[in-house]
């Protein structure tokens, strides 16, 4: 049956082209990536070299490539009073009464004991502490960063959240002390 045979050649002909049709897509999108890659590289070089920030702000946070490290800028007394008063008064009205319960009867899961704030170097981290309920386990509880706020000098912050990477991101730059305090109580990014 010379019919069928050619009917089945043009079948794995088709299936072929559509092999080869995928892989051309494939190697287009591979290349698109590719050259916009290349596009950001050369873009950031250029801006770079023009002095200009090297991020962009969104309404949603940062886009672009990440900014440069600051040279180390000690935080004056003042800032740092400042910052650990009205960080300590938002805990105790707002992050302890919303993200604190009562230990459960019959605990699961770890759950949250103590919410605090404190200080390393230029960095103002906001933590929890979390109960382990388990009584073979290592550690009674642990410690878990859910904000940073990064003294940037001039009374501004550069504002992160931990991701479940363990990795910052940071979500705004500049901010004054009373937004950055506003967007971790507002927004579920910080939440613990």
């Amino acid at each position: 049956m010379p019919f069928l045979a050619g009917h089945q050649r043009i079948k794995a002909n088709a299936r072929h082209r559509k092999d080869v049709r995928k892989l051309a897509i494939s190697l287009l999108a591979n290349y698109i990536c590719y050259e916009s890659e290349i596009y950001l590289a050369f873009h950031s070089i250029l801006v770079f070299k023009e002095g200009k920030s090297l991020t962009r702000e969104s309404k949603h946070g940062i886009s672009g490539t990440p900014r440069s490290k600051l040279t180390r800028i000690e935080v004056p007394e003042v800032v740092k009073t400042e910052v650990t008063t009205k960080a300590n008064e938002l805990i105790e009205k707002v992050l302890k009464p919303q993200h604190i319960q009562p230990p459960p009867d019959n605990p699961q899961f770890n759950y949250i004991i103590d919410i605090y704030g404190k200080w390393y170097q230029r960095y103002f981290y906001l933590c929890a502490t979390y109960r382990v309920p388990y009584p073979n386990a290592t550690v009674p509880s642990f410690e878990a960063k859910m904000a940073r706020m990064e003294y940037a000098g001039e009374n501004h912050f550069h504002l992160s959240f931990m991701r479940h990477t363990g990795q910052w991101v940071e979500l705004y730059t500049d901010v004054s002390l009373d937004e950055g305090l506003a967007s971790i109580r507002d927004e579920p990014f910080f939440f613990p």
